[in-house]
């Protein structure tokens, strides 16, 4: 099972027993996710985040597919070289494959309104702003929970590498404009269900601006008067796409 030594441990500080955060990142970052607006409720209603494994990602490159089919390989017992027993060989090839199942929460640091970004994940969606350190002290540590760590996404040419911490946290350039912030958690689950105190988590939510202006007035009416803490959270979009 992968921990917190198989990466690049001078990058990340400790912030508590579990959860790791990047030396270039700070609590004060802010970051949103856009999310469908039944799983918001469902976050509301049981105060737990869904946390997916990557194999189910939409990105085939997050399951560990090349476009070069030879980079699959790298780390396979025939490209082990001189110093690297085949015993090592066959363990850390077994730890890349783990880097490719981790469980991952995928935020952005992108806090304009992006019409690219409200089209690319749906027009049920609303957008959950909060900073990396609402994020971070609204889990609530249990024994259950896994290790945590937080870094910004590198944007880069090609898939071929042999680090496990690129593995996990660099994606193709060809999707630098999400500006992703990503918690993976060292767990191989089908997916993984963190507790936590949305008060400490949410920001502030934007609807939809796909959203009809009577339907807008209803989601945010019936989620204010339900959760009292949102009073004054919840906004419209300031992009006009609805339709009257």
């Amino acid at each position: 099972m992968l921990n917190i030594n198989d990466f690049q441990t001078a990058d990340f500080i400790q912030q508590s027993r579990n959860i790791y955060l990047h030396k270039d990142l700070t609590f004060g970052t802010p970051i949103c996710r856009y999310i469908p607006i039944d799983y918001f409720v469902e976050i509301l209603s049981t105060q737990k985040l869904y946390v997916s494994n990557r194999k189910y990602l939409n990105d085939k490159r997050e399951q560990g597919i090349k476009e070069n089919l030879r980079d699959i390989f790298p780390l396979s017992p025939i490209y082990e070289d001189e110093n690297m027993t085949r015993e090592e060989a066959i363990r850390r090839y077994g730890l890349h494959q783990e880097a490719y199942s981790t469980c991952v929460s995928c935020w952005t640091k992108r806090t304009d309104e992006s019409i690219m970004l409200w089209n690319c994940y749906g027009q049920n969606t609303c957008r959950l702003s909060t900073t990396i350190g609402g994020l971070i002290n609204a889990i609530q540590p249990d024994l259950q929970m896994p290790t945590i760590l937080v870094a910004p996404i590198q944007y880069v040419d090609n898939d071929g590498t042999n680090l496990i911490y690129e593995k996990v946290f660099s994606k193709n350039k060809a999707y630098q404009d999400e500006q992703e912030i990503r918690l993976c958690l060292l767990c191989n689950e089908h997916h993984f269900l963190l507790n936590i105190d949305t008060k400490v988590l949410i920001k502030d939510i934007i609807l939809n601006p796909f959203f009809s202006k009577c339907y807008q007035n209803f989601l945010k009416d019936s989620i204010e008067e339900r959760y009292k803490f949102l009073d004054g959270r919840i906004n419209y979009s300031h992009l006009l796409e609805y339709k009257s």
